[in-house]
């Protein structure tokens, strides 16, 4: 018994600060410790979270089937149930469902489980920490020799591949570099809010306005660092839509923080690299000395001269777009643009490379303008309700949690990175949370 109520008491550790009814308190505990071993072992995290999620719905389902939202994710998953008839694989299909219908699901556990301001920086916390063992290991995997595969079934399965995959780009415990990317810009974001806030902290304790101990400066650095690891990390991947979206992070927490001297540094740097890709001759010459041309080649894509017409993203998007109005309605089926553009082209794609045309052409529009406009209303009044609440630190932690989820969706204008499911899970638990804080 005793070492029953020891394990009980680790497991309820993350939930020591935080406000939340009793009942909660071992689901909300399961979404903390899911978050935090995410990247490295999605299985066990799933398995938290997964359990969580049924506890939540035992305990609070009187009050999950009276939210209209989690009706409203019912509804788009029906319409997408309506592109199965017409399918040229529905098998495929059918799978496909799986990336969006459990997780409309567990919408209304999420957004039960997040309902106060105090539970967004412990959830901030395990997410920025599951990164940092992930960062180590894609760097072993870059400069280190470290390949896989590494399997200890069920618990980890890493493909590691020798130098990345693609070869080159840092792709550590996920299969893909740009899967990376994604995962580590939202936790760039929490990691550069909670470096805000304990520096906020810090300085008001300094001026006695503040009823918070202040952090010392071990954790001011331990942020400091982990936003480094983070920055260099996504810089390792290639990935350009990550290092657009850092170099924005950045710039936003400079003009939020009111640090000129962040700006100037990300500013200066973006000006650097944005003219040796795209400056005329001969500006950009002396500029390419400075930058390393795999900067400067990857964005204006002069490391790849000769790509095929098929892989570049604008033959993919007038595809989906062709298909997409030929069935407006019910769409292709879940998974076939892979199968139809193979077809079309000779050219093996997963998706076209922008989530809102997938979902048209393989949902029908009906179905796409419903998720996508579902979530840019939560995302709309949560960013209008952040100045009413609260502290200045309390705001900074909400700006924190929503730049985190745009940040997410914005990646998904020019990839769709939602198929691993630590990337899907973590979306929806950035946009439950807003929704669940919103009508607390």
């Amino acid at each position: 018994m005793g070492k029953l109520a020891a394990l009980g008491r680790v497991w309820l550790w993350p939930t020591r600060s935080i406000v939340i009814d009793p009942a909660l308190l071992g689901p909300w505990a399961g979404l903390w410790w899911g978050l935090l071993v995410l990247p490295l072992s999605p299985a066990l995290g799933a398995v938290a979270i997964g359990l969580g999620i049924i506890a939540t719905y035992w305990q609070r389902w009187n009050a999950i089937r009276r939210d209209r939202l989690v009706w409203a994710w019912g509804a788009i998953g029906l319409v997408m149930l309506l592109s199965l008839p017409g399918s040229p694989n529905l098998e495929r299909a059918a799978l496909g469902l799986a990336n969006f219908l459990p997780f409309f699901w567990a919408f209304g556990a999420f957004s039960q489980l997040i309902t106060h301001r105090s539970h967004l920086r412990p959830l901030a916390q395990a997410i920025v920490w599951g990164c940092l063992p992930a960062v180590g290991l894609g760097l072993g995997q870059l400069f280190g020799g470290w390949r896989g595969p590494v399997r200890i079934v069920p618990v980890i399965d890493w493909i590691l591949a020798a130098g990345g995959n693609p070869p080159g780009r840092l792709s550590s415990a996920f299969e893909y570099a740009n899967v990376t990317a994604s995962y580590f810009g939202v936790a760039l974001v929490l990691a550069l809010g909670l470096l805000v806030m304990d520096r906020e902290r810090q300085r008001q304790a300094q001026t006695h306005r503040s009823t918070h101990a202040a952090p010392g400066w071990g954790v001011i650095l331990g942020n400091g660092l982990s936003v480094l690891l983070l920055l260099g990390a996504i810089g390792l991947t290639d990935s350009r839509s990550g290092w657009a979206l850092a170099a924005i992070d950045l710039l936003a927490t400079g003009l939020y923080v009111g640090w000129f001297w962040l700006l100037a540094l990300a500013g200066g740097a973006i000006a650097l690299a944005l003219g040796a890709a795209f400056g005329p001759e001969p500006a950009a010459g002396p500029l390419r000395a400075i930058v390393p041309k795999a900067i400067w080649g990857r964005l204006n894509d002069a490391l790849y001269p000769d790509r095929p017409e098929a892989t570049l993203r604008r033959s993919q998007w007038d595809f989906a777009w062709n298909l997409a109005a030929q069935r407006p309605w019910t769409g292709w089926g879940l998974g076939n643009f892979t199968g139809l553009y193979q077809q079309a082209t000779g050219n093996w794609l997963g998706h076209p490379h922008n989530l809102a045309l997938m979902l048209a052409m393989e949902t029908g529009w009906p179905a796409a303008l419903g998720l996508i406009c579902l979530c840019g209303w939560i995302m709309a009044q949560f960013t209008r309700a952040i100045g009413r609440w609260g502290n200045r630190e309390s705001q900074t932690r909400l700006a924190a949690w929503g730049l985190g989820f745009a940040n997410l969706a914005a990646y998904h204008f020019l990839d769709v990175t939602l198929f691993d499911l630590r990337v899907n899970l973590l979306g929806w638990v950035l946009l439950a949370g807003m929704h669940g804080l919103l009508k607390a």
